[in-house]
């Protein structure tokens, strides 16, 4: 959503609500309207109980109208989204390829290599995984379970880190706000064991007790204060909160989607990667990453789908929106880190590679002989 004509989505309702008070002038003019010329028609009619039937008809229409009215402007809003991003694996050694400058694959692919550097479960299903098309479905269901949750993980934190920035930088009345923790996330925690590892407390994990032990043996202090991010021998720490306006939740349905709720606004994502072959531009392998064995590597699809959903009567709360102007640049956030698209029209791929291909032709094209 870098892009200005990409909508943003919180900002045009808000705006919509605006436009309402020209809407019932217009209503109310045209009401008025409507009463004169109907007054002037009601003496020509000659029907019995006529006052009776044009005051029942009158008030069915009235009812339908304020009805329509309301759902129509104040009822739920939703808005739906699918971002599709891209991973390049070598699929012989079950690897996933850093890319420069597309921070999701780079992230991933770090969060991966920590975990299997610690946790031996991780390390024997991502090796019993498989993306070649023809191994068994058991090896890829575990490949593509471990893809998901690493990519949940990805926009978990994306979103935390967002919204801590957003509110410390803005200096929202705290009061109006709460914090989440890992301990506020069960139904999470139990399904994504990359979220589990990182943020489970350093003196719970081995790798930072042993650490620990040998700062003590040397005599070495430790900063004091809250520690956010730690990495000793391969293994990570990543404390993990949610900062969210008051009475907010974060859970995980029956249809495997994170819901985030709050009083005002329902935010959903799901991860749903499935080996779906993707295709890179022409020469981006080859020039950009430096593959030269291509039957090794194999582009997949990764499918963010994304919902945000206004609820009912939120639009006729005029006051505290300031405590939800982080949806749009949010959503902004995710989309610029894993779309696809969004990734080659910053690298300009279109371009670089018209450069590359002129370069090389110059320095093979043979001598003319012409002066």
């Amino acid at each position: 959503m870098t892009d200005q004509n990409k909508k943003k989505v919180l900002t045009e309702f808000l705006s919509n609500r605006r436009n309402l008070i020209e809407l019932v002038i217009v209503a109310i003019i045209l009401g008025v309207g409507i009463e004169f010329i109907s007054s002037s028609l009601f003496d020509k009619i000659s029907i019995n109980h006529k006052n009776l039937y044009f005051f029942l008809a009158g008030t069915i229409m009235c009812l339908f109208s304020v009805g329509f009215f309301f759902i129509k402007f104040f009822g739920v809003k939703k808005v739906s989204k699918n971002i599709k991003g891209f991973l390049i694996i070598d699929t012989e050694n079950n690897a996933i390829v850093p890319i420069d400058n597309y921070d999701y694959a780079r992230t991933i692919e770090r969060n991966l290599k920590a975990a299997t550097s610690e946790d031996q479960a991780i390390k024997i299903d991502w090796e019993d995984s498989s993306f070649k098309f023809d191994s068994a479905k058991e090896n890829r269901q575990k490949g593509f379970k471990i893809i998901n949750e690493l990519t949940e993980y990805y926009i978990l934190e994306t979103m935390s880190t967002h919204l801590t920035d957003f509110f410390n930088q803005n200096n929202i009345d705290k009061s109006q706000l709460i914090e989440l923790n890992r301990n506020d996330i069960p139904s999470i925690l139990l399904t994504n064991q990359f979220l589990e590892l990182f943020s489970k407390p350093m003196e719970q994990r081995a790798a930072f007790k042993q650490e620990k032990k040998a700062e003590n043996s040397n005599g070495t202090k430790r900063p004091i204060g809250k520690v956010v991010a730690s990495y000793t021998k391969g293994a990570m720490f990543q404390h993990f909160d949610f900062i969210l306006p008051k009475n907010s939740k974060i859970d995980k349905n029956k249809d495997g989607y994170i819901v985030i709720t709050t009083k005002r606004l329902t935010l959903k994502f799901k991860s749903k990667f499935a080996a779906m072959g993707s295709v890179s531009p022409i020469g981006y392998e080859e020039y950009y990453l430096g593959i030269k064995d291509h039957r090794r590597y194999s582009t997949f699809q990764v499918d963010i789908e994304l919902e945000f959903e206004l609820k009912f009567g939120a639009l006729l709360m005029r006051t505290g929106w300031d405590t939800y102007n982080w949806v749009d640049s949010l959503l902004e956030k995710i989309e610029s880190r894993i779309s696809k698209k969004d990734y080659f029209k910053k690298i300009d791929w279109d371009k670089a590679y018209v450069i590359i291909k002129s370069t090389k032709n110059r320095t093979t094209v043979p001598n003319s002989g012409l002066a």
